[in-house]
């Protein structure tokens, strides 16, 4: 979720506007598909990825605006 409100302050800061309220719209959204998941599947859950690495230069420096590192 924070990489994803990452991505959207960035576009809104290009398109001099807020995205709190779409934001805020889709962490609804996708809590509630978890939701309807987890009640479905319950313990098959897929093992949690990690963001890209060994990236270098400006690749590696717009991935870390993304995740914050």
């Amino acid at each position: 979720m924070r990489c994803l409100h990452n991505v959207l302050e960035m576009l809104a800061q290009c398109n001099n506007m807020s995205c709190n309220t779409y934001f805020a719209e889709v962490k609804t959204d996708l809590h509630n598909l978890y939701d309807k998941y987890d009640s479905k599947f319950g313990a098959a859950r897929p093992a949690r990825t990690t963001h890209p690495s060994g990236l270098i230069g400006k690749r590696k420096q717009a991935w870390g605006k993304i995740f914050g590192g």
